[in-house]
C-alpha cells in the first residue's frame, strides 16, 4: 500500500505537458504577435512567431491560458492534458464598430485620424459635481477645466480652454447640443448626457471655420430606442466643503499675540495680565452654591467670550442632493425618452432664520429640469 501510494504522488506531481499550436483570424490567416499566457502565472507566457505558431512549455495540464490580441476578443482556453491547440480568434465587433461623433455626423472609431477624444455618460456620473463643466474636468486630454466663480450654489460653472487660448476674441470652445449652438452647459443635467465627443485639432474642426478655433463640444443627449420601457432612478446625497479654511486664533492666543507685536515695535502691552486670566477663566472667583450662579456665569462668558467667529458665519459642510428619474422605450415607429430632475444646493453661510427675517437670506439653489422627445 505505501508504495502504490508513493507511485501515486509521483503520478500527480509529475503532470506538465507542453502545449503548441496555430492562431489565426476567422480568415484562416495566421496572427503574429498574439499574447498566450498562463493564467495565475505571470512567469509563463509567449507570443505568436511570423507563422503565427506558439510553444508554452512545461504548464501544468489543468491550466487555463489566456489569449489576447488587439482588434481582437479576448479567450481563455482549458488546457485539459492537451498537447497541440489550434486557436481562431474572432474580431472584436464593439470596439471596431464603435463610432465617434464627428462634425458632420458619426464615423467609426477606428478609421477617424483627426484629435478627437470622446466621454460617455458613465464616466461623467462618476463625479458627484452637478456642473457638467466640472465633471469634465480630468477626462478628456486637452481640455482644462477651471472653476473660478466661486462655489456659490448655481454660479460654480467653470471656464473651459481646449490645448489652451487660441484666438484673442475668446477662448471659450464652441459648444453644440444636438446639433445646436448654446452658450454654456450649466443648466444640462448629466443624466441627460449621452456622449460627449470633443475636435481639438485644425482637421476635425475644419467644417465650423473660424468658430471652431478653439475647439468644438459635441454633446449627444439620450434618446429612446427600440425595446420594453425602462426606469431608471438614481439618488445621490453628498457634502462639499472649502478646500481650505484660515485658522482663527481664539481670544487668550490673540491678546498673547497682540502684546508680542506692541513689544516688538517698543511699545506697552495691550492686555494686562489680570485680563488675560479672566479670558483665560471666566468663572474664576464665583461660587456656585450662590442662588444667582447661573445669571452671573452667563454675563461672565459674555464679558469675556472666547467666540469663533468665523466659524459662527461659515459651517464645515454643505449639503447637496441629486434626484433624478427617467424613462426610455419604444417600438420599431416611435421611441421616447423622459428625464425629471432635482438638484438641491446648501451653502456655507450661516444666516438667521426666516421666521426672524421674514424672508429666506440663505445661498441655496433649488433647480428642477424636465426633458422629453419623440422620435417617430
Amino acid at each position: 500500500m505505501f508504495i502504490f501510494l508513493c507511485m501515486y504522488s509521483i503520478g500527480i506531481f509529475a503532470q506538465n505537458v507542453s502545449v503548441t499550436g496555430l492562431v489565426t483570424d476567422s480568415k484562416n490567416e495566421p496572427l503574429i504577435g498574439v499574447t498566450i499566457k498562463v493564467l495565475g502565472d505571470s512567469e509563463k507566457g509567449t507570443v505568436t512567431d511570423f507563422d503565427g505558431k506558439y510553444v508554452l512549455s512545461n504548464i501544468p495540464s489543468n491550466a487555463q491560458i489566456e489569449v489576447s490580441y488587439v482588434g481582437m476578443q479576448r479567450q481563455v482556453i482549458d488546457v485539459r492534458g492537451r498537447t497541440t491547440i489550434n486557436i481562431v480568434m474572432s474580431e472584436d465587433t464593439e470596439l471596431l464598430e464603435e463610432v465617434v461623433v464627428v462634425a458632420y455626423g458619426v464615423q467609426k472609431k477606428v478609421s477617424v485620424t483627426g484629435a478627437i477624444s470622446t466621454v460617455s455618460t458613465k464616466d461623467l456620473r462618476v463625479s458627484t459635481s452637478p456642473s457638467l463643466a466640472n465633471a469634465l474636468s480630468g477626462r478628456i486630454a486637452g481640455l482644462t477645466s477651471m472653476q473660478r466663480v466661486g462655489g456659490q450654489p448655481g454660479v460654480d460653472d467653470a471656464t473651459m480652454y481646449l490645448r489652451g487660448a487660441s484666438t484673442i476674441n475668446g477662448t471659450n470652445p464652441l459648444i453644440l447640443i444636438d446639433g445646436v449652438p448654446r452658450d454654456n452647459i450649466r443648466t444640462l443635467d448629466i443624466n441627460e448626457v449621452e456622449s460627449i465627443s470633443v475636435l481639438k485639432d485644425a482637421s476635425a474642426t475644419a467644417i465650423f471655420g473660424v468658430r471652431g478655433a478653439n475647439g468644438v463640444l459635441i454633446i449627444t443627449t439620450k434618446r429612446g430606442t427600440e425595446g420594453k420601457p425602462e426606469l431608471s432612478v438614481n439618488i445621490t446625497q453628498s457634502y462639499s466643503k472649502l478646500t481650505r479654511e484660515p485658522e482663527m486664533p481664539g481670544s487668550v492666543e490673540y491678546m498673547h499675540l497682540r502684546n508680542e507685536a506692541m513689544a516688538n515695535d517698543g511699545m506697552d502691552p495691550a492686555f494686562s495680565p489680570d485680563i488675560i486670566a479672566k479670558f483665560e477663566n471666566p468663572l474664576l472667583g464665583l461660587d456656585p452654591n450662590d442662588p444667582d450662579y447661573k445669571s452671573k456665569a452667563a454675563l461672565r462668558k459674555w464679558m469675556y467670550p472666547n467666540n469663533d467667529w468665523y466659524r459662527m458665519l461659515i459651517g464645515r459642510w454643505s449639503p447637496q442632493t441629486t434626484v433624478n428619474t427617467n424613462m426610455s422605450g419604444g417600438t420599431e415607429n416611435v421611441s421616447y425618452f423622459m428625464n425629471v430632475g432635482y438638484l438641491h444646493q446648501g451653502g456655507n453661510m450661516k444666516t438667521l432664520s426666516e421666521e426672524i427675517l421674514k424672508y429666506d437670506p440663505s445661498f441655496k439653489l433649488d433647480r428642477y429640469s424636465f426633458r422629453s422627445n419623440i422620435d417617430y
